[in-house]
């Protein structure tokens, strides 16, 4: 291990050693700095209720810090309005809790909003919920953020920061240092990054800094802000820099840009930010906190991106608008040298960061076995290798180290291929019965608790792109397991809305809802071993909708039982426990 990556591990360990003294105690706001209230946004009431639930349950676990307050803000009914007009809707919210006294306050604000079509078993509970492998002390998304965050809080005056939920990042920083969020404006975090990361992130243009080379953060000025830019437009901008323009390691000539994680801005801006919404509501199409926010600012800012991916006039109009009011803020960037920028958003990234040698793996306590156990303790578990969380499984099952187990309750051996999520999965039977047939490679499995009581399992390639849309005629080109939809059906009016004119996997009733966990499990797995197997016939038969009720995933989000589902999960952590002792 190097010793940058040493460090970051230990200054990590550190902080994470910081919030859970935190956890379940009342922090004395006077004595320990800590958020004043920590806000979250959800895309609709009943997101809003599942993520209250997981709050509350998180608090009677004392898994958060006992007296600090949350507040959780659904997006006004009607239009899509971006994490951009979420973030000036919430701000108004906040302001007719606290009124004046507000603008005394530090707020974490963490946009939440959304379904997570990238990585489906998150999408009912929610990406900031979703489960860690950090061994025996139980993390979920929203513990890291607020453990990460915590350095920045002794120099962090009255304001908002705003960070991702689907998003990380891990640093070392310095006692030496001298930083400061205590700037006019905004003050945003940026990371020394590999060229091809800027293409799928902003990216800071910043003026030739001296004297920089030593020490582990640098202050700095800001040119432009750049919204995934291509590598030309980077090279055009100024925005690719040498490695050792900023470092003291002599030889380093790797070429690096300044991409953006988490940003915070002072109160006189969401005053403007009110000011703004409150003239302008109600905001009819998407904002982007980052695009729309940082675009404006800048010592070299310029209007050019107002006419970039234009869906309406309206925004065109909204965009313009904003550049009106926040040009000439001042934004200060914060250069942390030794860090990294983790994104856990796809499922693909879900795997590699909780299973692979990466740079998250690196930064944090990971754990093959968190909070699990095996359903017979004298077997010895020779072939599980991928992390457990929060699960019982079978010692002779076969998990390799490329796939992760969360909230399961498995009493039969199971053999699992490489690069597989497997969520939420319930089987019973004997201890000396095996699954009779075999979860394929880069398969995700999760099992969704209805209103009814009833179950169903979905299931998709994890390098599929769920979202992919389709227009109607063409909807049997849609790919399922990497293959077309029309190899095994002649007609897609039972498979898709009729309504519908675009049409994508996530609206695709490919699943089948049964009266237990378990049937729905195999019914599923059923389906797509037929799939990649390529037996049209056989599954034709499958997909009849005489003899079952078929689901898609966006019928799932609507036929949910969010309480169940979280009751669940704290039935199986209860009886993980009991078998602890």
């Amino acid at each position: 291990m190097s010793s940058e990556v040493s460090d970051v591990n230990d200054y990590m360990s550190k902080v994470l050693k910081s919030y859970d003294a935190l956890r379940g105690k009342n922090v004395d706001l006077s004595k320990i700095p800590f958020w004043d209230a920590v806000i979250i946004s959800a895309s609709d009431f009943n997101q809003e209720k599942g993520y209250q639930l997981q709050i509350l349950k998180k608090q009677k676990r004392n898994e958060l810090p006992a007296s600090i307050p949350f507040h959780i803000f659904p997006d006004p009914p009607g239009y899509k309005i971006g994490c951009g007009g979420s973030t000036m809707y919430i701000l108004e919210q906040v302001f007719e809790i606290y009124k004046t006294a507000m603008y005394n306050m530090r707020f974490l604000l963490i946009p939440a909003g959304g379904y997570s079509q990238r990585l489906p078993n998150l999408s009912i509970l929610g990406k900031l919920f979703s489960p860690l492998p950090f061994g025996e002390t139980k993390y979920q998304m929203l513990d890291l953020i607020l453990a990460t965050y915590l350095p920045f809080l002794k120099h962090m005056p009255p304001g908002v920061f705003l960070a991702s939920s689907d998003a990380i990042i891990s640093f070392s920083i310095s006692d030496n240092d001298s930083w400061s969020f205590e700037n006019e404006g905004f003050t945003a975090l940026a990371h020394p990054s590999p060229v091809i990361i800027g293409t799928t992130h902003g990216v800071y243009v910043l003026p030739k800094t001296e004297n920089v080379e030593e020490g582990s953060t640098f202050m700095s000025e800001c040119l432009r802000v750049l919204q995934k830019p291509s590598i030309e437009e980077m090279n055009e901008k100024g925005a690719i820099v040498k490695r050792s323009s900023y470092n003291n390691v002599a030889g380093d000539d790797e070429n690096i840009v300044f991409s953006d994680s988490a940003f915070f801005f002072a109160h006189t801006i969401t005053k403007k930010l009110i000011k703004f919404y409150r003239n302008h509501k109600p905001i009819t199409c998407e904002l982007s906190s980052y695009g729309d926010f940082l675009q404006p600012l800048g010592l070299c800012a310029s209007p050019s991106y107002i006419a970039d991916k234009i869906t309406s006039e309206t925004l065109a109009s909204l965009r313009s608008a904003l550049y009106k009011d926040l040009y000439g803020t001042q934004l200060s960037i914060l250069v942390l040298k030794n860090s990294n920028f983790h994104h856990l958003g796809t499922m693909q990234e879900y795997i590699d960061s909780l299973c692979a040698k990466n740079t998250f793996s690196e930064a944090f306590p990971m754990s093959k076995n968190s909070f699990s156990v095996f359903s017979i303790k004298e077997l010895v578990p020779l072939y599980v290798e991928g992390p457990l969380i929060n699960s019982i499984i079978h010692p002779l099952s076969v998990i390799p180290e490329s796939t992760i187990l969360e909230y399961c309750d498995i009493n039969v051996a199971i053999n699992v291929g490489i690069n597989c999520i497997v969520s939420n999965i319930q089987i019973q039977g004997f201890t000396v019965q095996r699954l009779s047939f075999d979860i394929p490679d880069n398969t995700l499995l999760h099992t969704a608790i209805l209103k009814d009581g009833r179950f169903v399992t979905v299931a998709f390639h994890v390098c599929e792109n769920i979202k992919k849309a389709y227009k109607r005629e063409h909807a049997l080109e849609t790919e399922f397991f990497g293959k077309k939809i029309k190899v095994f059906l002649m007609k897609d009016d039972l498979v898709f809305d009729s309504q519908s004119d675009d049409v994508s996997l996530w609206e695709a009733k490919l699943f089948p809802v049964c009266s237990s966990a378990e049937e729905s499990l195999k019914r599923t797995l059923e389906i797509v071993l037929c799939v990649k197997e390529c037996n049209p016939s056989h599954l034709n038969f499958r997909l009849d909708r005489r003899v079952s009720e078929w689901v898609s995933m966006k019928d799932v989000l609507l036929l949910k039982d969010t309480e169940a589902m979280v009751n669940y999960q704290n039935q199986l952590c209860e009886k993980i426990k009991l078998q602890k002792t």
